[in-house]
């Protein structure tokens, strides 16, 4: 008699795996530590370069405001050493003077209009400079308002303690540290045996159902990861190590600023107290050039100084509020 075989009902295979990184449960943290610092640390350096756009907006805007001063008051010196020049020229053609004192006047003038184009020249690279900052046409004008900055007591000390606290750029740095750090943890945790969990559940297509799970771990024997640790070493190093030379750099920028503030400020009240009397003494002077009591040469000698003396105010007041504006910078916040 013939045998009857069983048949089988081909039907369609399928198979379902459920992956699970168990040491995902020990790296998440760290993975989370790693990004958030990244983050902070661009976060600050954008934050940083935006702090300098600003300062250097204001630096170049009392540049222009005190050049403008200068240059009015250039003007004014050259017009006056123009009009003795002039003077000295008439007295020498009707033999009233020599041909030295024409040559000392004429030098002085010329010295005044050589200051003059200086400052002009300098006026206008400014405003075009300020102007490319802020993003307008060269030739378009711009109102300018400014507050002088005063010098005022300042203790070096104090203002690096600050700049350790406000400084963004020194507060990225202090980020990437961090991030850093947390990937050297990261590749230690590397050298530990990598475990992942799998439930797979399927059938193939005679309809036979199967389930399980499956363990599976690499196992850092010959390796352990060391060169991945020692690359994560080697970066946060170098990140230490720049984060003490910009500290440093930071001390010693904040140390320079504040001795020669001190400086500067020192002259400029010695040059006040000496203008007032100054100019007492040019409009007597003056006064005694008309009524022909007081020589011409005596009279130059003493607005020459005047004039000298006002100018070297405000241009040391322009490298007070600058070096002020320069420490803002360096200790991160204002003043």
């Amino acid at each position: 008699m013939p045998r009857h075989s069983k048949t089988y009902r081909l039907v369609n295979a399928y198979s379902y795996d459920l992956f699970w990184d168990i040491a995902s449960l020990v790296t998440t943290q760290t993975n989370l530590k790693v990004v958030k610092a990244q983050a902070l640390q661009i976060r600050y350096d954008i934050a940083w370069q935006e702090w300098l756009t600003a300062n250097q907006a204001e630096l170049l805007a009392s540049r222009i405001y005190f050049l403008q001063q200068q240059l009015r008051l250039a003007k004014k010196a050259t017009q006056a050493a123009k009009q003795l020049l002039d003077i000295t020229q008439s007295n020498l053609l009707k033999h009233n003077s020599t041909i030295d004192e024409f040559g000392l006047r004429q030098a002085t003038y010329l010295d005044f209009l050589d200051q003059t184009i200086t400052i002009e020249r300098s006026l206008q690279k400014t405003i075009l400079q300020l102007n490319q900052l802020l993003g307008i046409p060269p030739n378009e004008k711009i109102a300018i308002h400014v507050n002088p900055i005063s010098c005022f007591p300042l203790n070096a000390n104090k203002l690096f303690e600050e700049a350790q606290v406000y400084r963004l750029d020194l507060l990225a740095l202090q980020a990437g540290y961090a991030s850093q750090e947390a990937k050297l943890y990261q590749a230690i945790l590397g050298q530990f045996p990598h475990f992942t969990l799998d439930i797979i559940k399927g059938r193939d297509n005679t309809n036979v159902h199967s389930i399980g799970p499956a363990i599976s771990f690499d196992i850092p024997i010959i390796n352990r990861n060391r060169g991945a640790i020692a690359i994560a070493k080697a970066t946060r190093e170098q990140l230490y190590l720049e984060y003490i030379a910009r500290l440093n750099q930071t001390r010693s920028d904040i140390a320079t600023l504040v001795t020669e503030l001190g400086i500067i400020n020192k002259e400029v009240k010695i040059l006040k107290k000496q203008v007032p009397e100054m100019e007492k003494a040019e409009r007597l002077m003056r006064e005694g050039v008309k009524n022909g009591n007081i020589t011409l040469i005596t009279y130059e000698s003493i607005l020459t100084n005047l004039l000298t003396n006002q100018l070297r105010i405000l241009t040391l007041r322009q490298t007070i509020t600058e070096q002020m504006i320069g420490l803002r910078i360096a200790v991160g916040r204002y003043q």
